[in-house]
């Protein structure tokens, strides 16, 4: 990340090198989620809080098994998300994550082109 106010300036200040999470799976997607933000992996979900100096930043691993599968697969509904994970539709508010639809989406998301994952995307 870059300093404070100083967008090219990625040596001096609160610039710094962070790991996004324990796992070694990919970042997918970011979201705003209230004051923080939301690390999207195909099998990690990430909470990050800005605290400041010494700290910088605050990684929050929320889940390890449940992911995003592919990067525009995430609806931002402002203080929660609706994500689709290669098992099932989730509802994720910060702290908690949460199957929806399990009757319906474990079906549909058998039945889809793995192939054509990449392409889905939410609209509002």
């Amino acid at each position: 990340n870059s300093d404070i106010q100083k967008p090219l300036d990625i040596s001096l200040g609160l610039a710094g090198i962070f790991r996004a999470h324990s796992g070694v799976d990919a970042i997918l997607a970011l979201r705003n989620l209230g004051d923080n933000l939301a690390i999207y992996s195909e099998f990690t979900i990430t909470i990050i809080q800005f605290i400041g100096d010494p700290l910088i930043f605050v990684f929050r691993d929320v889940s390890n098994g449940v992911g995003l599968i592919a990067a525009r697969l995430v609806a931002n509904f402002g203080d929660y998300h609706e994500f689709l994970s290669t098992d099932s539709q989730y509802l994720f508010d910060g702290a908690t994550i949460n199957e929806v639809g399990k009757q319906v989406w474990r079906e549909v998301l058998n039945r889809r082109d793995q192939l054509r994952k990449p392409l889905g995307h939410t609209h509002f």
